[in-house]
């Protein structure tokens, strides 16, 4: 996780979550049109995932789920502030759900000084639009244009179960996802961060849990592609599971972390070295379910 965060202004979930709940989200203990048309759709139900649900539903609070009913043109995703958590060129309907990095921030490549890097521009490559989130990195002749997207109602949480179903469109080498729970750093023991989905679009999906001192890891066979394919985070306080697409990806027992995370959709320049963007080169991730549970165990 890259050092952006020291520029951020905490500010309470309160205020974050004080306005009413808009018509985009489902209430508390609802299901969403996309979760129940999914099988059909081959989404959630037609992987497995619904029955995943199902099976720990009384562990479970749904706190936020969304299938995109509100439409945000590119550009909307303007005016972002890290002081307020808001992005004031979004629809009224949608300010009070998402925040992403402004545009301007770094991307981790250019923070590793990385041969290609890239910088945050959610302005330029995230829209809403059909029941989908869209995010088209691109890049011109210079540098990587990324995004980071947070769900409001997932920020600062201790425990719970994500959920989310994406495909990227024509994986082009040298983007990645890491869309992860982050901490900042504890100095308790706990871990800081947990990576799941993560990878190279085109590449294997892989899950990385972050301490201070050791990342244990998992990966499956699965790429992010064209294919919709769900992730499941379960965190609590006996525990971690992961699950894609119905499957356990890879667990641990006993505690893993008890401080409060962010939940944040990053996207951007690939680090590992193995590709980078071809200069005149884009990628599009879309998203069409995102849902968010309290812990009620």
């Amino acid at each position: 996780m890259s050092g952006l965060w020291r520029y951020l202004v905490v500010t309470p979930l309160a205020v974050l979550l004080g306005c009413a709940v808009q018509p985009s989200v489902a209430p508390e203990g609802a299901t969403t049109p996309a979760a129940a048309a999914a099988g059909a759709a081959g989404g959630v139900a037609a992987v497995g995932v619904a029955g995943v649900l199902a099976t720990a539903a009384a562990k479970w609070k749904q706190v936020y789920s969304t299938d995109f009913p509100v439409d945000a043109p590119l550009g909307s995703f303007s005016g972002c502030q890290a002081s307020t958590y808001t992005c004031t060129g979004l629809p009224a309907a949608l300010q009070s759900q998402w925040w992403a990095y402004p545009d301007g921030w770094s991307d981790t490549a250019t923070q590793r000084d990385m041969r290609v890097g890239g910088y945050y521009s959610p302005s330029t490559t995230v829209w809403i639009a059909d029941g989908v989130m869209n995010i088209r990195m691109w890049r011109g002749t210079g540098s990587v244009h990324s995004a980071a997207l947070l769900p409001k109602a997932a920020m600062d949480r201790t425990y719970g179960k994500y959920v989310e179903t994406f495909r990227v469109v024509h994986p082009a080498p040298g983007f990645k996802s890491a869309h992860m729970l982050w901490a900042g750093h504890p100095t308790d023991g706990s871990a800081h961060e947990i990576d799941f989905p993560e990878a190279g679009w085109g590449v294997a999906i892989k899950a990385f849990v972050h301490y201070a001192t050791h990342r244990p890891y998992f990966h499956t066979d699965t790429p992010i592609d064209s294919t919709w394919h769900t992730t499941i985070i379960e965190w609590t306080p006996r525990g971690l599971s992961l699950y894609l697409d119905g499957k356990l990806v890879g667990s641990q027992t006993g505690r893993v972390s008890d401080v409060p995370m962010r939940w944040i959709l990053q996207n951007e320049t690939q680090t590992d070295g193995a590709a980078f963007p071809h200069v005149n080169s884009s990628s599009t991730m879309q998203i069409k379910y995102v849902a968010y549970y309290s812990w009620a165990g």
